[in-house]
């Protein structure tokens, strides 16, 4: 069975907000007139702390969870994790991005990244030549590249050529986070300890505290289909990233704004990260909009 989207959409509380968009509810309803069901694992979802979810081109949901991969369909859960699948290292899942194809790249808390096409999985791990298997974000490039944010730096799979970069080749720090794109087809790095790093395919610029941002920590990056990539960090400031560096949204950084909403009409607005990890997964019964 194919989820009907306009009817139902998947929304995984999490404990950062995912990247590339945030939901939005409709303007014109109260929280009061809204329907809400709530899956956890009494229902058949692998765990109740849920860090992404995705939509695929045929309808399905699929919810990366600290106890495996979870498909929905609208009426049950099918689950995929190590002790089915032998090429899972770990059950972790961090994120999950489609690409044009329809395959899942889903990349994991120790256990590398993994590719489902076809219905069959291909790992990709350390011993393969990723940076390392501690995968927190991935990022599906304009020209078909895969990029990967890794506990010990960032690695880049193109034509079946796996390309690293560390510190040592100017990286802000090895311990990056997010990974992204702007409009100029230029790799972002979002680090735990440092800042941000922009990447024009050559040379590294970063930017931290003091040189840019207000904090080292950046947590989310996402694209904003006006406002283009968005940087936020732990203080909930965010920035738009720009040939130039990081600029303050609306000329202020300071202002408590973990991520970009935006309304029916298209209007823009702060809008804020669920931090709640106990729900699962809700379902709304009404239309959630993905702002993006």
């Amino acid at each position: 069975m194919r989820l009907a989207p306009r009817y139902i959409l998947l929304l995984s509380i999490l404990a950062l907000l995912v990247p590339g968009g945030v939901l939005a509810l409709s303007p014109d309803r109260l929280p009061s007139q809204y329907l809400y069901d709530r899956y956890g694992r009494e229902h058949g979802l692998p765990s109740d702390t849920v860090w992404v979810a995705r939509q695929d081109h045929e309808g399905y949901l699929w919810l990366g969870t600290k106890n495996g991969l979870a498909r929905f369909d609208g009426v049950r859960f099918t689950l995929y994790n190590k002790q089915a699948y032998p090429e899972f290292l770990s059950n972790d899942v961090r994120d999950i991005e489609i690409t044009a194809d329809g395959s899942l790249w889903l990349a994991t808390y120790g256990g590398g990244a993994l590719r489902l096409i076809d219905g069959e999985f291909e790992p990709l791990t350390k011993a393969d030549g990723l940076a390392d298997n501690v995968v927190h974000d991935i990022h599906i490039g304009s020209d078909g590249a895969v990029w990967f944010a890794t506990a010990l730096g960032i690695s880049r799979l193109r034509d079946d050529t796996i390309t690293n970069w560390t510190s040592e080749d100017g990286l802000a720090d090895n311990s990056t986070f997010r990974v992204g794109e702007d409009s100029n087809g230029d790799i972002w790095v979002g680090t735990l300890t440092n800042g941000l790093s922009h990447f024009d395919g050559e040379t590294f610029r970063n930017y931290s505290d003091g040189s840019g941002l207000d904090s080292t920590q950046v947590h989310l990056l996402f694209d904003d289909p006006e406002l283009g990539l968005i940087a936020t960090t732990i203080t909930g400031s965010s920035y738009r990233l720009e040939a130039g560096g990081p600029a303050c949204w609306r000329g202020r950084c300071r202002h408590n704004c973990p991520g970009i909403r935006r309304s029916a009409t298209g209007t823009a607005t702060c809008g804020w990260a669920p931090m709640a990890r106990a729900c699962g997964a809700c379902r709304r019964t009404s239309s959630w909009r993905r702002s993006r």
